[in-house]
């Protein structure tokens, strides 16, 4: 029994592994080996939640202004009423009778934006018995009619009516806009991590290469000294160079890492190649980064459209402060008969009206409020725009600056790189003739690497700057 069980436990073991290994592979089977520029913003974009989000925010604007189409909507209205009345006899007044009175009615409703006219149209039923006398009376009496209502000062042909589904329309444009500026603000920090990612992955292979390097000449100089040809501290030298560089090397790991546990989230991928970054470079090299005005950008755009949203609403706001004064017009048709068919047959009487209403607010705070704030914040959007455009200006002058003057730094470190490569050259031959002492060769290998890693944190400083820039002026 104690056999089986162990055999058991045996499986189950191997059976994680072998499922394991399986997972790892699939893992390894599923990860992009080169991953382009492109490639990788494309699924960035596609799996971005504050890219989603955004989406989100323009589908409500649209849905608002799906749901301001109710007002033009057609309304049924309907009931029917029973009464039941003791009424005082005309030929008796000391005595009563009683009436029985069944009522219903059945219209449409319907209000036109376009113009603000309510137009009401249906059609009312009563049936009424009394019992005056002995055998009692029963009346029926059709009616058909039409009633209209329209604005002329408030509301005057649907000013007012209108304002919700305008509103609604030129908020969409403000969030598409508005959706548009914020997808390229989210994508840009992930543009410049894709970036950021390769010139990381280059700096551990250059330590790395260092490394080797540096523990090469560690070996030589140990042999040396152990064959007396070279002092202690000459070997110490060596021993601290290879300290130094592993210490950088494990600096930067801890970076890299970080930069692709938050890249994995999204994409398993290896690192890019170096040659993405050249590609960006060289685009760079290509562009021309002009002084863009303010007022071309897509940040004026927005502002145009919310300010000529705020000043849409001011002049419904004037609007609403005025009377409400109204056209009314109505005409029925209607009969009356001793039995229904008789009642519907013969529906030729008719009524007819015209007529005004007026609603004067005595005060009218709330549209005066309402005015005043509109009015406000037309003026704190004109501050907010010189605002604006006054951070957009010192942006753009900094990154132009910074785009200019790195690439002019690049430019003097290529040079300065090829110098030390040269003279580290020279001082390997004097140092192999006994003619120079080892710390100045390891200053020089110091340098070579120190300037090289600074080469590649201004092709990513440059990079960096040129997204900011095309994200500032887009």
């Amino acid at each position: 029994m104690k056999t089986l069980g162990a055999l058991r436990i045996l499986s189950l073991f191997l059976l994680v592994v072998v499922n394991t290994a399986l997972a790892n592979t699939k893992k390894d089977d599923d990860c992009i080996k080169d991953l382009s520029f492109t490639e990788f913003i494309k699924i960035i974009k596609e799996k971005l939640p504050s890219i989603k989000n955004n989406a989100i925010q323009v589908e409500k604007s649209q849905n608002t202004l799906y749901g301001t189409g109710s007002i033009n909507d057609i309304t049924a209205v309907g009931g029917v009423t029973h009464y039941t009345n003791d009424n005082y006899n005309p030929t008796n007044p000391f005595s009563t009778y009683s009436s029985k009175k069944y009522e219903s009615n059945l219209g449409l409703q319907k209000k036109f934006s376009l113009t603000g006219t309510n137009i009401e149209t249906g059609i009312k039923y009563s049936q009424i018995k009394d019992e005056i006398t002995n055998n009692g009376n029963k009346y029926y009496r059709p009616v058909a009619y039409m009633e209209i209502s329209q604005p002329i000062l408030k509301n005057a042909f649907g000013v007012v009516d209108r304002f919700t589904k305008n509103n609604a329309m030129m908020k969409v444009k403000i969030e598409e806009l508005k959706k548009k500026e914020f997808d390229e603000s989210d994508i840009n920090y992930y543009k410049k991590l894709y970036y950021r990612w390769i010139v990381q992955k280059e700096k551990l292979e250059l330590l790395q290469q260092s490394i080797k390097n540096s523990e090469l000449l560690e070996n030589q100089t140990r042999r040396k000294f152990k064959l007396g040809m070279t002092d202690n501290d000459d070997l110490q030298e060596t021993v601290a160079s290879v300290l130094n560089y592993q210490q950088q090397y494990k600096i930067n790991e801890i970076a890299y890492n970080q930069i692709k546990k938050e890249i994995e989230i999204y994409v398993n991928a290896e690192t890019p190649s170096e040659k993405y970054l050249e590609q960006r470079l060289n685009q760079n090299e290509k562009k021309s980064f002009a002084d863009i005005p303010f007022a071309e950008t897509a940040n004026t755009k927005i502002y145009e459209l919310f300010k000529e949203n705020l000043v849409y609403t001011q002049g419904v706001a004037k609007n609403k402060l005025l009377p409400e004064l109204n056209v009314l017009a109505g005409y029925t048709l209607k009969s009356s008969g001793n039995s229904l068919d008789n009642a519907v047959n013969g529906m030729s009487d008719r009524d007819l009206y015209v007529g005004l209403s007026v609603i004067i607010p005595l005060g009218n705070i709330s549209a005066e409020k309402e005015l005043e704030d509109v009015s406000l914040d037309v003026a704190q959007l004109n501050h907010e725009y010189f605002l604006s455009k006054n951070q957009y200006q010192k942006t753009l002058n900094d990154l132009l600056s910074s785009i200019y003057g790195y690439q002019s730094i690049l430019n003097v470190k290529e040079k300065k790189i090829k110098s030390l490569e040269s003279k580290y050259k020279t001082q390997s031959k004097k140092y192999k003739g006994a003619r120079l002492n080892l710390r100045y060769l390891l200053d020089t290998s110091d340098q070579i690497v120190s300037e090289q890693i600074d080469i590649l944190e201004i092709k990513n400083s440059l990079i960096s700057y040129s997204i900011d820039y095309e994200d500032l002026t887009n």
